[in-house]
């Protein structure tokens, strides 16, 4: 017969064993999901989409509680190469879970992704919510730099300006106060054409950012500025700095082609660096600054005097090409053409008053647009446009 004491160990000894019996499968099932996190992880640090595909949806399938679903989601989103598939998982981690220390990443991704569509109107509405739910977010200056751009291509000048502004207080990083004010110089430029605003902040690029990613733009907008005040060397001196020293940047296969064109002229290569002399001789706000958006030479319009058919202005140059388009089926030439706010399109070109009346008619009978005759002359380079 068993003594109390050795009754008392058996009971112990069989407490511990149930104990085990009733905890291992917790200890196993922990093991279980750390090392699929880590399989996570791994693949997610390997750039590897398709393991990472097969991991996350692996872990969420096996782990559907675990605290660690946002940053599995979080990080297959990041992954993700289809842009409508990454903007909805994005969403739905932004909107489903309000905790999540991350949800300004998954935010910060859905605007580089709409960036990269172009879809400005989309941005503007995405990027003014980031500033708005995470104002202490250290991407907050990224996010203003997408307000920025996306307020500069749908023409909210003054709320783009508002942005840029903030970020040069209050930004210490190089390429981000080089971005910046190249923004900002697109929008004197908008607001004020080829002006002593416009020319110094380009300056500024170049001499005071000279490692910065926005210089070969700026360098290539100060050969448009050239080029359009007929300075050809310095122009050409621009371009080919650009193609030079960044021949595989996006500014250089444009630059290329501006080379070419101005073959004819024989450049000569010159220091192209506008001084204070030439910014102080600029106008303080250039009055014409209308340029063809299809950055078309147009040789071929050689006749002093012709007329057209004036359509606009409309708003954004979406809607006018979707409109150059339709009427460019019946009608030649089309042209869109950048107002200071903006676009027109002109239709046809003749020399005969009569016949542009008729093609105004036609435009209003078959497409319902109510054009206006134009007439336009031609002195040197420039281009001069007269209402009816």
């Amino acid at each position: 017969m068993r003594t109390r004491a050795a009754r008392t160990r058996y009971a112990i000894a069989g407490a511990a064993l149930l104990g085990c019996v009733l905890i291992s499968p917790h200890l196993a099932h922990g093991a279980h999901e750390r090392d699929d996190y880590a399989r996570v992880q791994s693949a997610y640090r390997s750039a590897s989409p398709d393991a990472l595909r097969e991991a996350a949806r692996a872990y969420l399938k096996n782990h559907p509680r675990s605290p660690h679903v946002p940053d599995v989601r979080l990080m297959a989103a990041l992954a993700e190469a289809a842009p409508g598939v990454a903007l909805r998982e994005l969403r739905a981690i932004v909107d489903g879970y309000p905790g999540f220390p991350k949800r300004d990443r998954a935010q910060h991704r859905i605007c580089e992704i709409l960036t990269l569509s172009a879809d400005w109107k989309r941005l503007g509405v995405e990027a003014r919510f980031a500033l708005k739910v995470f104002r202490d977010s250290r991407l907050r200056e990224d996010f203003l730099f997408f307000a920025a751009q996306a307020d500069i291509n749908t023409e909210r000048y003054d709320d783009a300006a508002r942005s840029t502004g903030e970020i040069a207080k209050t930004s210490h990083h190089f390429q981000t106060l080089a971005g910046t004010l190249l923004l900002a110089s697109y929008i004197d430029r908008s607001r004020s054409g080829y002006s002593r605003a416009y020319l110094s902040s380009l300056r500024e690029i170049v001499v005071g950012f000279k490692d910065a990613d926005a210089v070969p733009a700026a360098i290539y907008l100060l050969g448009r500025y050239y080029e359009s005040k007929r300075d050809y060397d310095r122009a050409h001196s621009c371009y080919a700095d650009v193609t030079g020293r960044w021949p595989r940047s996006p500014e250089a296969a444009y630059a290329r082609k501006r080379i070419t064109a101005l073959a004819r002229y024989k450049p000569r290569t010159v220091s192209y660096l506008p001084d204070d002399k030439t910014i102080s001789g600029s106008d303080s706000i250039d009055i014409h600054p209308e340029m063809s958006v299809t950055d078309n030479d147009d040789e071929d319009y050689e006749a002093a005097t012709t007329f057209a058919v004036s359509l606009g202005p409309f708003l954004n140059l979406r809607e006018a090409l979707k409109i150059k388009k339709l009427v460019g089926r019946e009608f030649s030439p089309v042209r869109v053409v950048k107002l200071r706010s903006g676009f027109t399109i002109y239709v046809g070109r003749t020399k005969s008053t009569r016949t542009a009346q008729s093609d105004k008619i036609r435009l209003a009978e078959e497409y319902g647009f109510n054009g206006t005759v134009v007439r336009v002359m031609k002195n040197l380079n420039r281009q001069y446009i007269y209402g009816e």
